[in-house]
């Protein structure tokens, strides 16, 4: 589920950012359409923070990992350090922005700040989503595109 829902999370991504730069770009009211977009992207975000959290509590490449091998191994190990350190720490920070970029959309202010800011926001979660993720050609910790 967990590997399922980021397509979804980069789909609506995807789609948001779209729809902010066209926004910005051609001066429109930010829309209920705009708003639904982010906060289905947010949920979305927030479900997969959920399963992962539990996946790195219980299972054998976070937490417990460094409870048996102790920190400093983890570090020397780079797929261990990607799993127990690098994936979580990234997937939570690309989660806050689309979270802020949420909630920037929900504020009084002018639309075209709303987009411009909303855009800047889900881009760069998008980019570090993109960056940190196991995708198949990552030697090391390299998952399939579908689970």
């Amino acid at each position: 589920m967990h590997s399922l829902l980021r397509w979804i999370i980069l789909l609506l991504a995807v789609i948001a950012i779209i729809k902010a730069y066209n926004g910005m770009v051609n001066n429109k009211p930010f829309s209920k359409s705009d708003r639904q977009v982010g906060l289905f992207l947010m949920i979305s975000a927030h479900i997969t923070l959920l399963i992962g959290l539990y996946q790195w509590i219980a299972g054998p490449l976070g937490l417990q990992n460094i409870l048996n091998s102790g920190m400093g191994a983890v570090m020397k190990d780079r797929a261990s350090r990607y799993w127990a350190v690098e994936h979580i720490t990234a997937m939570l920070i690309a989660i806050v922005l689309i979270t802020i970029g949420r909630g920037v959309g929900k504020k009084s202010i002018a639309d075209k700040i709303k987009y411009r800011r909303t855009f800047w926001y889900y881009l760069t979660a998008v980019l570090i989503i993109l960056v940190t993720s196991p995708w198949p050609f990552r030697e090391g910790i390299a998952r399939p595109l579908l689970p």
